[in-house]
């Protein structure tokens, strides 16, 4: 029995005593543009706050008797107030987290949308630092109507690394159960349907490194969509990709890439227009020689677009320190302290 006026006690953290099975039930009794929200609400509280609910309460300004009220189809009297601060919040996070718009950027928005449109599985391949993972992110956080499920996987990680991230995701608890036990519990719980994009970053984890001919991990991905119909978006550094289609194992792998019906490849330098973009995000008046230092710096090896950003994030506090629009002698400031060089 669980107590609908105060959250649980987990682990030190306090947690939503309100299960997959119980929230969509839950969802079933309002209407379509609230059940969106509530989504969105859902897989904010367990991705971006991992599963903590004060923070949440904080950021919503309702009490916790009206969240549990509301997740678990007991209407509540502020159930519009609940409703109209989580549409807040999700704006407020849409805002914090800005895209500067590029072929780049467009072309992995295209995929993840090609992905959740048709249940599809897709790939989006590139080197470190050409915005997959940010785009992603944004993407994720903002734009999916509560249907996607981002999760990063780690170096040396197993298939029993996926499914407890799978179940974390989801907002279910894996604590005393044994591999096939989880697998059932995601494949048959309802926690993930054809509604949800799942999308895997750093996915090139789950290959087996050296001598291992272990797929189990990439492969259950696989069942996920076959089973359940959600769409899947992995995301590789062009490396992994090449491991794949060309290592020894590429007789398996060439069967799973032939799953993929969509293949993002991203070039491994940035283009000018990209770099213009970033600029002009910070300077919308940047001159030629502000855009070319830009570019220079991006193409020397140095550093790529991820990094641009960050130089140019201090060189705007470097010109608005001194009280002048941003100019390439604020970003050669920028670029010689993150480099250590005298400026």
């Amino acid at each position: 029995m669980t107590n609908e006026s105060q959250p649980a006690a987990k682990g030190g953290e306090q947690v939503l005593t309100v299960g997959v099975a119980q929230f969509r039930a839950a969802l079933a009794l309002y209407p379509a543009e609230d059940q969106e929200i509530l989504e969105w609400l859902r897989g904010y509280l367990y991705q971006a706050l991992g599963g903590q609910v004060q923070p949440l309460l904080q950021r919503l300004g309702v009490s916790y008797l009206d969240l549990h009220r509301v997740f678990s189809g007991r209407r509540s009297e502020n159930y519009s107030g609940v409703i109209a601060a989580a549409a807040a919040l999700r704006q407020r996070v849409a805002k914090d987290t800005p895209l500067v718009e590029t072929d780049v950027t467009r072309a992995i928005t295209d995929a993840l949308d090609y992905a959740r449109d048709h249940a599809a599985m897709t790939a989006i391949v590139g080197g470190t630092g050409r915005g997959k993972t940010l785009t992603a992110q944004v993407w994720a956080a903002a734009n999916n109507h509560g249907r996607t499920h981002y999760i990063r996987m780690t170096s040396g990680a197993r298939r029993s690394t996926l499914l407890m991230k799978l179940c974390e995701s989801a907002g279910m608890g894996y604590g005393g159960y044994k591999g096939p036990e989880l697998e059932q519990r995601i494949l048959h719980n309802n926690a993930y349907t054809s509604r949800n994009v799942l999308i895997i970053d750093e996915a090139g984890h789950l290959i087996p490194k050296g001598d291992s001919s272990a797929t189990s991990a990439i492969e259950f991905l696989r069942d996920m969509h076959d089973e359940i119909g959600c769409a899947v978006v992995l995301i590789f550094t062009d490396v992994y990709l090449e491991q794949m289609e060309q290592g020894r194992l590429n007789r398996f792998f060439g069967q799973f890439i032939g799953r993929l019906e969509k293949i993002v490849r991203i070039a491994p330098e940035p283009s000018l227009e990209e770099v213009e973009a970033a600029v002009r995000s910070f300077a919308p008046e940047a001159g030629s020689d502000l855009i070319a230092a830009a570019f220079a710096a991006t193409s020397s090896g140095k550093g790529k677009l991820r990094t641009l950003y960050r130089d140019l994030k201090k060189a705007d506090l470097l010109a608005k320190a001194q009280n002048h629009p941003l100019d390439v002698e604020d970003l050669k400031a920028a670029i010689a302290w993150r480099s250590g060089e005298e400026f």
